[in-house]
């Protein structure tokens, strides 16, 4: 977020890293199942990854129903937004 430093616990960090790692595409639910408790620990999946994604949001100030970094889509998982490409204006015509 603009070169500011967010902190974030472990869980939600893996999470991120996960998200960014497939920008733009569909991060599949248990993809992050696997990949968030590979240790065989054992938790209330649906709640983990709840809260972890409502934590990311707070720390980047993202906002579930009008996301601009995480969406969410429905029963199925989640996706990091790619940032737009900024394409820079033409200079002025020269007179």
């Amino acid at each position: 977020m603009n070169g500011l430093r967010v902190p974030l616990q472990l869980q939600p960090a893996r999470l991120l890293g996960l998200l960014l790692s497939s920008a733009g595409e569909l991060v599949k639910r248990e993809v992050i199942e696997e990949s968030l408790w590979r240790d065989g620990t054992t938790v209330d999946f649906e709640v983990g990854v709840n809260r972890y994604v409502r934590q990311l949001r707070i720390a980047l100030r993202d906002d579930a129903a009008t996301p601009r970094y995480i969406k969410t889509i429905p029963r199925l998982g989640y996706c990091f937004i790619p940032p737009s490409p900024t394409i820079p204006r033409p200079p002025p015509p020269s007179p």
